[in-house]
């Protein structure tokens, strides 16, 4: 039977152990909770890099060697994958967007689904937990005692939102890749739950089914304690909205400054007329331009 893998990333908060959890329904659909298999190919990858008598045979036949090494990376993706009787895995990693490049020299015509979401809406499920977990200390080492100072960090350049942040804006510097992404986002998935599972379905080449989403049954489970109860993963077996930030009192000033810093990602991926696109899609450059205004609603102080 022909196997296909499937790499599901993006932001935290975005929706992905839900995404998981829907597509896991389908029955040809296997979905993993946080995979290890992306680091796992890192670190091969890295390793025989290192490996003095591979280079030394790379000297010698290098297209061959080569050849072999990229035989041997699929055949162990494949095999990690290949306890399940259905022909779709979904491997679940916010480390895959950071691979897009390795992951076409592998798979020319691979599929990511890439979850996006109101980086405020981020923000404000990561700060508001954290609130009812004081006790706990924040993951990472930051002066977590001050509001700005985590917000600071959550969105740093190698921080916990701010690294994958990175990534996606580097898939604008990664050409043709446009048809191996499908860029959910979190709030037209809510708007229009059954008709956007269907449009995935159909992009992932899924027979089409109708699935529950007023019995999702979770079937993932992500070790939450690692990050000290700080970011759940239990997904209700009934899909409801969640609040957005003007929820909670969360300073406007800090909000604002998000929106401010990351106005090139709310330009691509929250337009006004709804499309996602990457830069070579002819959305106007990073760099420049007005972004777009992020939907009205006004922050509490």
């Amino acid at each position: 039977m022909t196997r296909s893998l499937v790499f599901l990333t993006g932001l935290p908060r975005s929706g992905s152990t839900l995404l998981c959890n829907i597509l896991g329904m389908h029955a040809q659909v296997h979905a993993t909770p946080t995979s290890p298999l992306s680091s796992l190919v890192e670190s091969m990858r890295q390793s025989w890099s290192q490996d003095a008598a591979l280079l030394a045979q790379l000297d010698t036949g290098f297209e061959q060697v080569y050849r072999r090494l990229g035989r041997a990376t699929r055949a162990f993706m494949e095999a990690w994958s290949s306890d399940t009787d259905q022909p779709f895995t979904v491997d679940k990693s916010r480390y895959w967007l950071f691979l897009v490049e390795t992951l076409r020299e592998l798979y020319p015509d691979f599929k990511m689904i890439v979850c996006l979401r109101d980086l405020r809406d981020i923000y404000k499920s990561i700060e508001v937990q954290h609130r009812k977990t004081l006790l706990l200390t924040f993951p990472g080492q930051l002066e977590q005692n001050l509001v700005e100072a985590r917000a600071t960090q959550l969105f740093a350049p190698t921080g916990t939102v701010g690294g994958p942040l990175r990534a996606l804006a580097n898939l604008n510097d990664v050409p043709d890749l446009r048809a191996n992404l499908f860029f959910w986002r979190f709030e037209t998935f809510i708007k229009d739950p059954g008709g956007y599972t269907e449009e995935l379905l159909r992009w992932l080449g899924v027979q089409p089914a109708t699935l529950s989403l007023e019995r999702i049954t979770q079937q993932t489970h992500e070790s939450d304690s690692h990050y000290h109860f700080k970011f759940l993963h239990q997904v209700s077996p009934r899909l409801s909205a969640p609040g957005s930030f003007t929820d909670a009192h969360l300073s406007a000033r800090i909000l604002n400054d998000i929106v401010s810093r990351n106005a090139w990602y709310y330009r691509q991926f929250y337009r006004a007329d709804g499309v996602v696109r990457l830069e070579r899609d002819g959305a106007a450059p990073a760099a420049s331009g007005t972004a777009e205004k992020p939907p009205e609603r006004p922050a509490s102080s």
